[in-house]
């Protein structure tokens, strides 16, 4: 039993031996790179090829609506500038009839009132420079007032400290109520100007 079951295995290791070699040779897989590259690309290009014309189709939409959206706002602002500019030329036009009429309007006699409506401010300006020393230096009144306090400091007698104190005094408050109606005065005179 020993030698049958031994012819047995033989014949069974023979067997699969056989089978093996049947099923490596079936089992080598020899892959057609071409026809596989053929296949996968009909494949891929028909599931793709949709999806990449749908997706033009959509960014040919958005940049036909930016176009439209553009041209209308580029119209709204071209319109806006055309607008613009018609009042910018109606605002010149009136400057330049205005000038044209001030031109002839402009004599020597408006230019001597013009000077003269300038008057009070330069009175102004020359009591707030007198307020500072410089007016009165320019006009020598701080010397008459330096000679009047030199006066009163070499004054021996009480009374003729008064006297040139009072006369100093009456003539600087002389002086405010001069400037004071003169001021009067040109307002007065230039009420017209307003």
């Amino acid at each position: 039993m020993m030698r049958k079951l031994e012819a047995q295995m033989t014949d069974m290791a023979s067997a699969t031996e056989q089978q093996a070699k049947a099923v490596r040779t079936k089992s080598t897989v020899r892959l057609d790179t071409e026809k596989v590259v053929d296949v996968l690309t009909d494949k891929v290009a028909s599931k793709y090829e949709a999806m990449i014309e749908q997706s033009a189709l959509k960014v040919e939409e958005a940049l036909e609506a930016q176009e439209s959206r553009l041209e209308v706002a580029g119209e709204q602002k071209v319109t806006e500038m055309a607008e613009r500019l018609q009042k910018a030329a109606e605002v010149l036009e009136r400057a330049n009839e205005r000038s044209a009429k001030l031109s002839r309007v402009i004599t020597w006699h408006s230019v001597g009132r013009l000077l003269l409506a300038l008057l009070p401010l330069a009175l102004f300006a020359l009591a707030v420079a007198l307020v500072l020393d410089l007016g009165g230096a320019m006009l020598n009144i701080n010397g008459l007032y330096a000679w009047a306090w030199s006066m009163f400091e070499g004054a021996q007698q009480w009374w003729s400290k008064g006297l040139i104190a009072l006369g100093t005094l009456v003539s600087a408050a002389g002086l405010g109520w001069l400037v004071y109606r003169g001021g009067k005065w040109l307002h007065e005179v230039y009420q017209g100007w307003r």
